[in-house]
């Protein structure tokens, strides 16, 4: 059994009202509510919203219905204006505080909103702590966020490349 943002999960499916980790905008609710009516069996489906990794220096994500029941153990569980939303436990922390918007620019489409950024360790897997510890800052403003490396010059050899 495990617990995660007020709801205990023990195999049987339990929610809350108020859903800190993800929050839909009126808009957003209401496009989700139309798809999950196109569904077949859609009082089972749940939206599930995980993070898949890192695309830029954002994440990128994968949404999708799937029954409630599919809600994995530690799984943040909780319902949004009659939305039921279910993020896997791998994803809650990446994804807390995040707002799904529609928006209507380029035909229109569901955002994900989020004000979590990825570590410099998710960015560019497989580079050495060491490495990153040299100095990797962040530049961030509401609509991009990038990242400069401050990677102080290593002495010159004699004889050796530049």
């Amino acid at each position: 059994m495990s617990v995660r943002e007020g709801h205990i999960y023990n195999g049987v499916m339990t929610t809350v009202e108020t859903f800190e980790v993800l929050s839909l905008t009126d808009e957003a609710r209401n496009v989700v509510i139309d798809a999950l009516n196109n569904e077949e069996q859609s009082d089972s489906l749940a939206l599930f919203v995980e993070v898949t990794g890192t695309r830029g220096a954002g994440y990128s994500y994968d949404l999708y219905f799937s029954d409630r029941s599919d809600a994995p153990e530690g799984a943040a569980v909780g319902v949004d204006g009659g939305v039921t939303i279910v993020i896997p436990e791998k994803s809650v922390d990446r994804l807390r505080g995040s707002r799904l918007e529609f928006a209507s620019d380029g035909g229109g489409g569901l955002v994900l909103v989020n004000p979590n950024i990825p570590t410099p360790e998710e960015i560019n897997p497989g580079v050495p702590a060491d490495i990153l510890a040299l100095g990797v800052t962040w530049r961030c403003s509401p609509s991009t966020c990038w990242s400069r490396a401050s990677i102080p010059r290593l002495p010159h050899t004699a004889g050796g490349p530049i």
